[in-house]
C-alpha cells in the first residue's frame, strides 16, 4: 500500500499520522517528509512533530521553519516549534514562537486544540495567572484527559510551579 501512495501525498499523509498515533517516529518522520517532497506542505509540520516526538530537535526545527516559510500557519505547529527551540536551548526563539502560537490559538479559540495551546504557551510565556482560570478551565473540559493533565503539570514544573502542577496532578485544578 505504501509502494502505490509514494506519488500521492494525502495517502502519504494518512500513513504518516497512522505512525505517528503508534509512535513509530522513524516510519512517520520518513512518510511525512515523503508526503512533503509530493508537494503537500502541511506534512512539514508532521514531520516537524515526528522529529521532535524522536527527540531529533535540530531535525524538527529545521522542518517547522521550512513549514513556516512556505506558508505554513497552524499555531499547534508553533507551539511545537517553540518546544523544539526551547530543547535547543534557543529561549528567546522559543519564547517568539510560543506566542505566535498563543496569538493564532486566540484567534480559532473554537479549533480542538485551541485551549491546550492556549495555556500551555502561557505557561511557558511565564503569565501563570493567567493560565490559571484556562488551566481549570481545560481540565473540566477534558477531564479524562490524562495527556493534557501530563502535559499542563510538564510545562508548570519546568516553570517552577510545583504546587500548581501537583494540584494538577492530584485534583485537577
Amino acid at each position: 500500500a505504501v509502494r502505490k501512495a509514494e506519488r500521492d501525498p494525502k495517502r502519504l499523509s494518512a500513513f504518516a499520522h497512522s505512525a505517528e498515533a503508534l509512535a513509530l517516529t522513524d516510519d512517520a518522520l520518513a512518510l511525512f517528509e515523503a508526503s512533503a517532497a509530493a508537494g503537500n506542505v502541511e506534512a512539514l509540520a508532521g514531520a516537524g512533530r515526528a522529529a521532535l516526538a524522536g527527540g531529533r530537535l535540530s531535525r524538527a526545527i529545521e522542518l517547522f521553519a521550512q513549514y513556516f516559510d512556505a506558508g505554513g500557519r497552524s499555531f499547534v505547529a508553533r507551539h511545537a516549534y517553540g518546544d523544539a527551540l526551547s530543547g535547543a536551548q534557543r529561549r528567546d526563539a522559543a519564547l517568539r514562537q510560543y506566542a505566535f502560537a498563543l496569538e493564532g490559538a486566540r484567534a480559532e479559540p473554537a479549533a480542538a486544540e485551541s485551549l491546550r495551546v492556549r495555556v500551555l504557551c502561557l505557561i511557558r510565556l511565564g503569565r501563570i495567572a493567567e493560565a490559571k482560570p484556562l488551566i481549570r478551565e481545560a481540565l473540566s473540559a477534558r477531564a479524562g484527559d490524562t495527556a493534557l493533565r501530563a502535559d499542563i503539570a510538564s510545562a508548570l514544573i519546568d516553570a517552577k510551579q510545583l504546587n500548581l502542577a501537583e494540584r494538577v496532578l492530584n485534583s485537577g485544578t
